[in-house]
């Protein structure tokens, strides 16, 4: 857990983190230099929790930092990331792990609802998955990130994260987060499972270090009619990040498909930059050739973002 000024909300967490109905061996809060009373709560919650809790003095150097030089304290062979401001389902850790052992994944993430700050259900899910899903290395959506306090991980992914080179984040433009760059390790050469279960609700309270980054921005790159074409070049650029690292990391099969969904994010440049209509279609027909819009599952744009681009190319708009 990586806390800092978390006071309103901190006891909240803590308790349901006491309440799993499988404790955890040690629950490991990293505290980047709070002036409220946070550490009092963590003090308060160390001396009558039911299992050993590790305070430390964080790096100051923001939250995604913090997360990881906790993690890299931990002595054990799975790992839970928990925010300071949610409730955990009782069955959360329990759940977890059993799907864990039962499949053999190396990471498993579950549903989560959105609430208030006093609890109270908004109505929305992030993640929302519908079904329970074990999915290969490079299946899936390659840019939807499980945020941490979803997920629970097998502690040797740690070992495989190129920390201090990783490359910026297509969801806010600063070096991967600590979850997305486990959630890409694992995407890239593990096996991951889905769960349809809610296991947690994610408090939104106006103050979230993060709360859902990536799902309107996907759906603006997807149906977006008037998304700029540098935003398409930018999103390019991520991926040949992404791959960058991941080739460093030998994960070759997966630099491979990010070099690609960079190129066919490139493709959608051109659709919206070329000076006239004719010269905008014939992009998008090479678009076309180039499997740009194959389903998103499989590193494409998919049908929504065809018809986008086939609009945007004969109105001419976002350039």
């Amino acid at each position: 857990m990586a806390t800092y000024n978390g006071a309103r909300f901190l006891s909240e967490q803590l308790d349901s983190i006491r309440d799993q109905d499988t404790l955890p061996d040690e629950l490991i809060v990293s505290d980047d230099g709070s002036t409220d009373g946070t550490l009092d709560i963590v003090a308060d919650f160390r001396r009558r929790a039911p299992f050993h809790v590790k305070v430390l003095r964080g790096p100051g150097c923001g939250y995604a930092e913090n997360f990881w030089s906790a993690a890299a304290e931990a002595n054990c062979e799975t790992i839970a990331w928990s925010d300071q401001d949610d409730v955990w389902h009782p069955e959360k850790l329990s759940r977890s792990l059993r799907v864990l052992q039962d499949t053999q994944v190396a990471m498993v993430s579950h549903s989560a609802a959105l609430v208030g700050p006093s609890l109270k259900p908004l109505g929305g899910m992030y993640p929302g998955y519908q079904t329970d899903r074990v999915l290969e290395p490079l299946q899936g959506q390659p840019l939807a990130v499980p945020p941490g306090f979803v997920s629970t991980f097998r502690r040797t992914l740690l070992e495989q994260v190129r920390w201090s080179g990783r490359p910026l984040s297509h969801q806010h433009a600063l070096p991967l987060g600590h979850d997305h760059a486990i959630a890409l390790v694992t995407f890239a050469g593990h096996r991951r499972a889905q769960q349809a279960a809610v296991l947690a609700r994610h408090r939104q309270h106006g103050a979230n270090v993060a709360g859902d980054p990536t799902e309107a921005k996907l759906r603006q790159l997807v149906t977006g009619l008037r998304t700029p074409a540098s935003e398409y070049e930018q999103l390019g650029d991520y991926m040949y990040g992404y791959a960058s690292w991941l080739g460093e990391s030998r994960f070759d099969e997966a630099a491979r498909y990010y070099r690609t969904i960079g190129d066919r994010a490139y493709m959608r440049t051109g659709v919206r930059r070329s000076d006239t209509s004719g010269r905008r279609l014939l992009c998008w027909m090479e678009a076309m050739e180039a499997r740009v819009y194959r389903p998103i599952d499989q590193g494409g744009f998919g049908r929504m973002a065809m018809a986008n681009d086939v609009a945007a190319a004969i109105l001419g708009t976002a350039r």
